[in-house]
């Protein structure tokens, strides 16, 4: 076992200097910070001949802070551990616990100066600069608190210039013109998620990104009150397979039960560990293997979407072309041109008992497709105008 002494800025409005628990606050110069070269501990990426052999591949510097503090107080821990790994973990778990309970007193101290029932919660925060080994006198010596980060993803890439499908093109442009709220928000999430590792999310924020993909999509399938619900009617909608819906459920249930992922938990996992660093996250759930589950529910859902035609029904009028006069009865056109091609506008100047009918073969003239083709037929009455919705088959 050594013993190291663990240097981090600390900011806050009031900060009392001396003993804190089994840290010590005190001033330090902005000049005796640069003598000892005081700067956020971050990893070292370890070059081998991975790297050397690819021209491009991204990495991340691990455990690089993403802000950087200015201050002329600092906080210390003096920790023994086997490593300067657990030591740096021991450190900041104890330095965390003084700042989270600085920030509390604070609140309390300014309530009962200022006579106030409320004010905002402003958090103490810190940041770790210097890691030391202590020699038998007390001497401060330096070890290398770098880490090494070996991990390359995606090296030597692009592989090829085009896809390997040759749909995949019109698939992205159906992409772009489709205009789908939840299956925008659902992207969103499933992309932070998938990158956050890189930008240094914690694993609960990762997490719950992942969580907050499926109960969009399944909240657009359902309206259904509970999870498993809503999962059995999207089952049938997108045609998950029975693996897909497995591993949503456990998803849910580790979400929603365990961990301190969304729900408080009554133990906390992470404070059970020995001292390592960087420190273990209470998050219950691992999503990057699983991404793929969320990301084909995306996939499902598109190609469902892709399947619903939304119509508005309003009245012809008529337009001139060469001097002659047209009417656009029984025509369709597209709402915006740029976006929701699914969503169209159907001239008509039938009654309701004609309107069916004629609806019915004007789009599938205007889709090239059979009658048989469709699935399913509503007419929503609307505001100003009726609306039809018009479900077809998949093999379109």
């Amino acid at each position: 076992m050594e013993t190291y002494r663990i240097y981090a800025l600390i900011h806050g409005q009031i900060l009392p200097e001396g003993n804190i628990t089994d840290c010590v606050i005190k001033k330090m110069s902005f000049e005796e910070q640069a003598t000892r070269e005081f700067a956020p501990i971050q990893a070292k990426f370890h070059e081998d001949e991975t790297t050397k052999r690819h021209a491009t591949y991204a990495t991340s510097l691990a455990f690089v802070d993403p802000m950087k503090i200015k201050s002329e107080h600092v906080i210390v821990c003096d920790i023994e551990e086997q490593d300067v790994g657990s030591a740096l973990g021991g450190a900041i778990r104890r330095m965390d616990k003084v700042c989270r309970l600085l920030s509390f007193v604070r609140l309390e101290d300014g309530q009962k100066h200022h006579k106030r029932d409320r004010l905002p919660f402003e958090p103490y925060i810190y940041q770790v600069n210097k890691v030391y080994l202590l020699s038998e006198d007390g001497q401060e010596t330096s070890p290398d608190p770098l880490f090494d980060h070996g991990h390359v993803y995606l090296p030597d890439r692009p592989e090829r210039s085009e896809w390997l499908d040759s749909k995949s093109n019109q698939l992205l442009q159906d992409l772009f013109a489709m205009h789908d709220e939840p299956l925008e928000r659902a992207l969103k999430y499933l992309y932070r998620s998938s990158i956050g590792h890189f930008v240094l999310d914690s694993p609960e924020k990762i997490a719950l990104d992942h969580a907050k993909v499926i109960e969009i999509i399944l909240k657009a399938l359902s309206k259904k009150d509970s999870f498993e619900d809503k999962l059995r009617e999207a089952k049938s909608k997108i045609e998950l397979l029975d693996e897909e819906v497995a591993a949503l459920q456990e998803l849910w249930a580790v979400r929603s039960e365990y961990g301190d992922i969304a729900h408080a938990s009554r133990f906390d996992q992470a404070e059970r560990y020995p001292d390592q660093f960087p420190l273990p996250s209470n998050a219950a759930t691992q999503p990057m293997p699983s991404l793929s589950y969320a990301a084909n529910v995306c996939l499902k859902y598109f190609r469902y979407r892709q399947r619903f035609f939304n119509i508005d029904i309003e009245e012809p009028f008529t337009y001139t072309v060469d001097g002659t006069s047209r009417s656009n009865d029984g025509r369709f056109a597209r709402v915006n041109d740029h976006i929701e091609t699914n969503h169209l506008i159907f001239y008509n100047k039938s009654n309701k008992q004609q309107l069916i009918p004629k609806l019915k073969t004007n789009f599938c003239s205007h889709l090239n497709i059979a009658e048989t083709d469709i699935e399913e037929f509503r007419l929503v009455p609307g505001t100003g105008c009726k609306q039809a919705i018009i479900l077809v088959r998949a093999s379109l």
